[in-house]
C-alpha cells in the first residue's frame, strides 16, 4: 500500500489530548438513516456487515457514482491535539492499475477545507486492515470529510470502521442537522455543495445526482444560522443523471446559505451549512480575482515583515503548487503564476505566515 501524507499528519496510533472522545464502530447502526439524522453524510456509501468478522462498517463503492464518494462525519470540537482515526480495507485484491485512494479534509460550517492526508490502495495492497491516524491541524468546530476515489475494478467496495476522533460530536445551532433542515436532511440526490467568495460577492456552486428527480431548488439564506429566508428559485434542468448548477448574489453583511432541494415526488432535502463574512467583517485574505486563468491573486494584511508560503491543492488534496514570498508590514498583494497544464476546476489555497494559516477557494476557468 502506498501512503501519502500532507500538513500535520501523525502516523502514530495515540488518540489525541483533547477533552472527549467521540467513537462510532457502526455495530449498533441498524441503517444508514440512523446515521443521517445524526448529521453524518454519506453518498456512495452503504452499511454492509464484514463476512469474515459479521462486523457492520460503512461499504464504499465510489464507481458507482462516478468514481466519486464521500463520507462525512457531524461536527466536532477540535483542537490541534485532536487525533482523527479510522480503519479500511478492501474487499477484495485489486487488479493490476485498479486504485483507491482516500483523501482526509476538514471542512467548516463556511466551506473552508484543511487537508490532513491521503492514502492510496494499488494491486500491491492486502485486504487486511489498514489503519489511518492522523491529527488535526486546525482548532475549532468542523468536520472530518474522507473523498474516496475509484480508478478501474468497478464494484470492488472500500471498508471504512472504527472511527475514533478527538473531539466531542457539535449538535448546537447552526451545527445540529436538523436545526439546519426541520427535521428532513437527506442528501441522495445532493453531491457537492460549495460557496465562494470574490470581492463582495458569493458564489453557490452545487453538483447533483439524478437530476431527473428534481423538479427545483430553493437558495435559503440566514444572519444567524437559524432561521432561513428564500432567496432564490432555480428550476432543475431535464438532463439525465449528474447536474451543475450555480447561484449568485451580492453579500450583504454575514450571511449563512443553505441549499433546498424539492423532488418531483415532494420530498425535501437539504444541504450542509454555509457561511460567508461581509465586507465589514472580511479579515486579512482574500482572493483579487475568482474564477482565474493562470494568474492568482492574493490580498492579505501581514502584522510585521515576514515569509508568506501560498500552498495550492487540488480536490483530491494533491498539492499543484507551492511558492514562499516575502511580506511587508501591512497589505501585501502576491500574484503567483500557476502551472499552465493545471486543469479546470476547483483548488484550496493555503497562506502560511509562521503560526498563521488561512485558507480560501478559487475555480480555474
Amino acid at each position: 500500500m502506498k501512503y501519502s501524507f500532507f500538513l500535520a499528519v501523525s502516523i502514530a496510533c495515540s488518540v489525541g489530548t483533547s477533552n472527549a472522545q467521540t467513537v462510532q464502530n457502526f455495530d449498533s447502526v441498524k441503517n444508514l438513516n440512523a446515521l443521517t439524522e445524526k448529521c453524518w453524510q454519506l453518498l456512495g456509501v452503504t452499511l454492509h456487515k464484514i463476512p469474515a468478522a459479521s462486523e457492520a462498517s460503512l461499504a464504499v463503492n465510489a464507481a458507482s457514482v462516478g468514481g466519486k464518494a464521500w463520507v462525512y462525519t457531524p461536527f466536532a470540537d477540535l483542537t490541534t491535539s485532536s487525533a482523527i482515526n479510522f480503519t479500511f480495507q478492501l474487499a477484495n485484491k485489486l487488479s493490476a492499475n485498479a486504485t483507491r485512494t482516500l483523501a482526509v479534509h476538514l471542512a467548516g460550517i463556511d466551506g473552508s477545507m484543511v487537508h490532513v492526508g491521503n492514502m492510496t490502495l494499488n494491486a500491491q495492497s492486502q485486504t487486511t486492515a489498514y489503519a489511518f491516524a492522523g491529527k488535526s491541524p486546525a482548532t475549532g468546530v468542523r468536520r472530518v470529510v474522507i473523498e474516496i476515489t475509484a480508478s478501474g475494478d468497478d464494484m470492488e467496495p472500500l471498508y471504512l470502521d472504527n472511527f475514533s476522533i478527538g473531539g466531542a460530536f457539535n449538535y448546537n445551532p447552526p451545527y445540529w442537522c436538523k436545526d439546519r433542515a426541520n427535521g428532513t436532511t437527506t442528501i441522495h440526490y445532493l453531491k457537492v455543495f460549495q460557496g465562494l467568495l470574490s470581492g463582495d460577492r458569493v458564489q453557490l456552486l452545487w453538483t447533483v445526482a439524478e437530476n431527473e428527480n428534481n423538479q427545483f431548488f430553493e437558495i435559503e439564506r440566514s444572519t444567524d444560522g437559524q432561521e432561513f429566508q428564500s432567496a432564490a428559485i432555480i428550476k432543475a434542468t431535464g438532463r439525465v443523471a449528474v447536474e451543475n448548477y450555480n447561484y449568485g448574489e451580492a453579500l450583504q453583511g454575514n450571511a449563512y446559505y443553505r441549499l433546498k432541494l424539492v423532488s418531483k415526488s415532494g420530498i425535501r432535502m437539504y444541504s450542509n451549512v454555509l457561511f460567508f463574512k461581509g465586507a465589514s467583517a472580511i479579515q486579512d485574505l482574500a482572493l483579487l480575482q475568482n474564477p482565474i486563468q493562470q494568474t492568482l491573486k492574493v490580498g492579505f494584511t501581514a502584522e510585521r515583515k515576514t515569509t508568506a508560503m501560498v500552498v495550492v491543492y487540488d480536490m483530491s488534496g494533491f498539492k499543484v503548487f507551492q511558492k514562499e514570498y516575502e511580506a511587508g508590514k501591512g497589505y501585501n498583494v502576491i500574484v503567483a503564476e500557476l502551472n499552465t497544464n493545471l486543469k479546470k476546476g476547483l483548488y484550496f489555497l493555503e497562506l502560511n505566515q509562521h503560526e498563521t494559516r488561512r485558507t480560501t477557494k478559487f475555480v480555474k476557468d
